[in-house]
């Protein structure tokens, strides 16, 4: 699977009705092709429970039906639409992430920081609601310790690895529009994400990846950019990490939403 042939034409970060997403597979492939894409790969959250024991409603639960479906997608579509079977793995330093899961039946994985563990062991997710972002923000003391606690676990997942895109990799910004919690622009921000940037371009020349551009946050009107800010965007291309255009669909609509934008931001920062 060529990443970059598909940089800019495709939509890999996917969910259907196996997760949290709102279509069936079929919809979302037929949807990908009225639109012109080359390319669509479903990536449901992986099952969680096993590994971590945490009940949730957005991870899937039957696999082997999950697989099923999309292989028999890519047979169907043979010739038409190219059809790749993939998953996002959360990742809990610890308890689970994308170097845990066996490859069988996939072609890719991303992997995604979704849940920080608090100091006292508890955990609260980053992609959630305000009321959860502050519920966070107050058990770890501080905005700016759950901020470098959120870098320090994207650190650990790249040093993990086991993904082939980095997903959403700046979430955390998610419900900070305006810099309600902490600014994006003070010296402790600008360095973690110049940290994350350098340590992305140490791995890439060892490991075939790439960071998506992921506008899901825009698709659902959560954010007011794409993730990974434009900052972040241009410290990943001058140095030459490479990055793949994503949707984060959640329903056929959405399978190459605000592409546009996603696009002027990749060619602003050198990329296009």
């Amino acid at each position: 699977m060529d990443l970059q042939a598909l940089q800019t034409n495709s939509s890999l970060h996917t969910h259907t009705v196996f997760c949290d997403g709102a279509d069936d597979v079929e919809t979302m492939c037929g949807a990908a092709y009225e639109k012109g894409l080359a390319a669509i790969g479903f990536s449901a959250h992986a099952p969680i429970y096993e590994k971590t024991g945490w009940e949730t409603d957005w991870h899937l639960r039957d696999f082997a039906a999950y697989i099923a479906e999309v292989q028999a997608a890519k047979a169907r579509w043979n010739g038409r639409l190219a059809v790749y079977a993939g998953l996002e793995v959360d990742f809990v330093k610890g308890l689970i992430g994308p170097a845990d899961f066996e490859r069988k039946g996939l072609d890719y994985l991303i992997g995604s920081t979704h849940y920080l563990t608090t100091p006292s062991g508890g955990r609260f997710t980053v992609d959630g609601s305000v009321e959860e972002l502050e519920r966070g923000i107050a058990l770890f003391g501080g905005a700016e310790s759950m901020v470098n606690a959120y870098w320090d676990a994207e650190e650990a997942l790249i040093a993990e690895g086991g993904f082939d895109i980095l997903g959403h990799i700046d979430l955390v910004k998610k419900n900070n529009r305006g810099g309600r919690y902490f600014s994006e622009t003070a010296l402790f921000y600008v360095e973690r994400i110049t940290r994350i940037a350098d340590i992305l371009a140490a791995v890439y020349a060892k490991r075939n990846i790439a960071v998506e551009v992921n506008t899901g946050g825009l698709n659902r009107g959560a954010t007011t950019e794409i993730y990974p800010s434009p900052a972040l965007l241009r410290l990943l291309r001058e140095r030459n990490v490479p990055v793949i255009l994503t949707a984060d669909a959640h329903c056929a609509d959405h399978l190459d939403g605000n592409y546009a934008t996603g696009r002027g931001e990749m060619k602003k920062a050198g990329y296009l």
